[in-house]
């Protein structure tokens, strides 16, 4: 009878510690497993709130309701989008090698494997490595000899001859309202050509406005939150050969306006293989083995991304000025460049990435496969709320509210350095001469960067809602014949 009894005993504690070991297991998994917190999916197709016009709002209220890392299931896919500047750094920086970019199918279809803005591949990160390397050598090299200027590739008498052109532009239209957007786009297409290809560029202003309104739009249509963009990648290849796929998804007008741009800028650029410039010498380097599409979509790239993003920045800045006109007359602080990129977060949810490896984030599994969005558009305004009423000097502002208008990582901008002084000096040679006004003046408070969402397009980059402002010379003004 006891020895029943025992035998029982040890079969029930047997039983309970294999039960207990399996519980404990199960937690670990799913503990280690644990998705961030986000909405509903339906079965098979997920979130679709997440896509359509109306996507940016939506997105932006995923935040108040869920917190500051996100994930959802759309089309089969992992998205994790992350609003908060630590979590994007630790992602970005702290798992730096798991990270790299997503391709988005539209895009893929455009790009035809080459380039460096839209594929992980060892090839795009070899170009990309070379670019940077390119430049931050030039301007490392011509900073030491020659203060701040860009030699070889261009010169900072080429730099003053666009922006001075520029401020005659703004003299003639004194005190009557100017489309900034268009004067500006001109002044950062003829100054990024003459770096890029080494040469004037011989388009008309007519023809980079336009050629400029197609990259604009296509950038504007291009965002990822819209199914065509999270289809498998063989569906480039029903896009290629199938005209009734490409109208269903409503790609043809978008296909038209790339080849437009990309068959304008071949033609004009010409024969780059014995050229000193910075593609000459992309195309020079040997183990880069660039083919002639490499050379097309290059050229595109860097103008289609250099000018579209500096101009809007620019716009944004014309915007922001007017509602908070700065006390410096001469350079402007870096203080209030830091404002501009946080009230213009020009590109508002980064480029997509794609997670190389699973990682933790936040006690968070980030699976690998997942698309990783970073949104500097909530980052930068959760800034503001921070420091818009706050005196703070800019050795006083903490990392975690610095601006992240290049993004973060090592698929940040390529070209953020050029961009950043193209930014500082237009803008400190428009402060030294003018006072920028809104057409119907308004106080900065109306338009709060909670609600901008609501009044701008959203797409890949993010157009001001107006680019229409009045010029007033400034009484006290430097009146300048040259910079």
């Amino acid at each position: 009878m006891w020895t029943i009894l025992l035998s029982t005993i040890n079969i029930t504690l047997a039983t309970a510690l294999m039960l207990s070991f399996i519980i404990i297991y199960l937690l670990y998994i799913q503990n280690s497993t644990k998705l961030p917190p986000g909405p509903t999916s339906w079965p098979l197709i997920g979130y679709t709130s997440c896509l359509g016009t109306d996507a940016f709002r939506k997105i932006q209220d995923l935040n108040k309701t869920y917190g500051d890392i996100v994930s959802f299931q759309v089309l089969g896919k992992t998205i994790i989008i992350l609003y908060n500047y630590d979590l994007i750094h630790e992602a970005a920086n702290g798992n730096r090698s798991k990270v790299g970019r997503y391709t988005m199918t539209v895009n893929d279809l455009l790009a035809e494997n080459s380039g460096i803005s839209n594929y992980d591949t060892q090839k795009a990160l070899e170009m990309r490595k070379a670019f940077v390397r390119l430049v931050h050598n030039n301007i490392k090299t011509t900073e030491e000899h020659e203060g701040n200027k860009l030699q070889p590739f261009i010169s900072q008498n080429i730099i003053n001859a666009q922006i001075n052109e520029l401020i005659r532009q703004l003299r003639i239209r004194q005190g009557k309202p100017v489309n900034v957007l268009q004067l500006m786009r001109c002044t950062v297409w003829r100054i990024i050509w003459n770096f890029i290809f080494g040469k004037e560029c011989q388009l008309t202003d007519k023809q980079i406005s336009d050629t400029l309104d197609d990259i604009s739009s296509n950038n504007l249509q291009n965002q990822l939150f819209q199914i065509r963009q999270l289809l498998p990648r063989f569906c480039v290849n029903i896009f290629k050969h199938s005209q009734f796929a490409r109208k269903l998804f409503e790609i043809e007008e978008i296909i038209y306006k790339h080849k437009t741009v990309r068959q304008l800028i071949d033609n004009n650029v010409g024969e780059m293989h014995n050229s000193d410039s910075l593609l000459g010498q992309l195309i020079n380097d040997s183990k880069l083995n660039l083919t002639k599409n490499d050379i097309s979509r290059l050229s595109f790239e860097f103008m289609a991304a250099g000018t579209d993003t500096t101009s809007l920045t620019l716009t944004w800045a014309c915007d922001y000025l007017a509602r908070a006109p700065p006390k410096e007359s001469l350079k402007l602080s870096s203080d209030l460049i830091d404002m501009i990129h946080r009230w213009a977060s020009v590109v508002p949810l980064s480029l997509p990435h794609i997670v190389r490896e699973s990682f933790k984030l936040k006690n968070y599994y980030i699976p690998k496969s997942s698309i990783l969005i970073y949104n500097l558009y909530a980052v930068h305004n959760s800034q503001i709320k921070k420091l818009i009423n706050t005196e703070q000097k800019s050795d006083e502002v903490q990392e975690s509210n610095k601006p992240i208008p290049f993004s973060l990582g090592s698929r940040s901008c390529p070209g953020a350095r050029i961009a950043s002084l193209l930014i500082e000096q237009i803008l400190t040679a428009i402060n030294q001469e003018f006072l920028i006004q809104n057409i119907t003046q308004s106080p900065f408070e109306t338009i709060s960067p909670g609600n901008q969402e609501s009044l701008t397009p959203f797409g890949i980059t993010r157009t001001p809602h107006k680019s229409m402002y009045i010029f007033v010379t400034k009484l006290n003004g430097n009146r300048r014949t040259s910079i």
